[in-house]
């Protein structure tokens, strides 16, 4: 009679799922590297609403596109939602710095039609100037910024949309490629690298590597004064820490 010891059975499947998912990373990575030569431009800009979305969320788009392009962030507040605005600009130059972005490449707009709160719609004509404005006077040829949802449903992260959205309509960024980050269900959300079977088949997929990943997190913890219990928990488990899915706004 065959006998099977069932420790031996377990280590040898645990190792082939390691095994298998490793396998699969390194495709996906490959595949990645190969779709990101359409970003390969000059000047590419990402617009936030607060200090911290730029890791919380673009840190694999981001990470990924400083390889072959030159990254610049515009932040449309300050986050004072808490009065720590001040607290909170030296934390996003911090963390951008961590990412590869350097302070002359990051723009903060401190302006009192755009306050940081998820109760006040922000005016998709103020907004939207600015953004024009900065696009324009910096001859940026890529923008990266938030879907409808604004992965979170936060009402700030929605009026960027909103507005280059609006921008988009009306014909003022018709030499710029406009992409959006894909919101996902609160489910996938939470699964950080098993999402990857369902993020894979998107037309545009940033996919960190394991080092890239120690970066996002060192850049989060740069936001000292956000560091609240569920906001660590979200930096080990959200999948938008380690893969960016992004869609082009046409």
């Amino acid at each position: 009679m065959v006998t099977f010891d069932l420790s031996w059975i377990s280590i040898f499947s645990l190792f082939a799922v390691i095994l298998s998912s490793l396998l699969i990373i390194s495709y996906c990575r490959q595949l990645n590297l190969q779709e990101n030569k359409k970003f390969e431009f000059d000047k590419i800009l990402v617009i936030t609403a607060h200090p911290d979305d730029e890791c919380m969320f673009f840190s694999p788009s981001i990470l990924n596109l400083r390889r072959c392009s030159t990254v610049h962030l515009l932040c449309l507040s300050t986050g004072n939602y808490y009065q720590q605005g001040e607290t909170r600009k030296q934390e996003l130059l911090s963390s951008c710095g961590i990412l590869g972005i350097p302070s002359s490449h990051v723009t903060v707009i401190d302006n009192r039609y755009l306050p940081d709160d998820p109760k006040v719609n922000w005016d998709s004509k103020i907004a939207g100037q600015i953004i024009a404005d900065h696009i324009k006077h910096n001859q940026f040829q890529v923008v990266i910024t938030f879907d409808a949802y604004g992965v979170s449903g936060h009402t700030n992260h929605i009026d960027i949309f909103k507005a280059v959205k609006r921008l988009k309509v009306e014909g003022l960024l018709k030499d710029v490629a406009v992409y959006v980050l894909s919101s996902i269900s609160i489910l996938r959300k939470y699964i950080s690298l098993l999402d990857l079977p369902f993020s894979v088949y998107s037309r545009q997929m940033f996919l960190s590597s394991p080092q890239d990943i120690i970066l996002a997190q060192k850049a989060m913890y740069a936001h000292r004064s956000q560091l609240l219990w569920f906001r660590r928990l979200y930096v080990l488990f959200s999948r938008f820490m380690m893969i960016n899915t992004l869609e082009e706004l046409k």
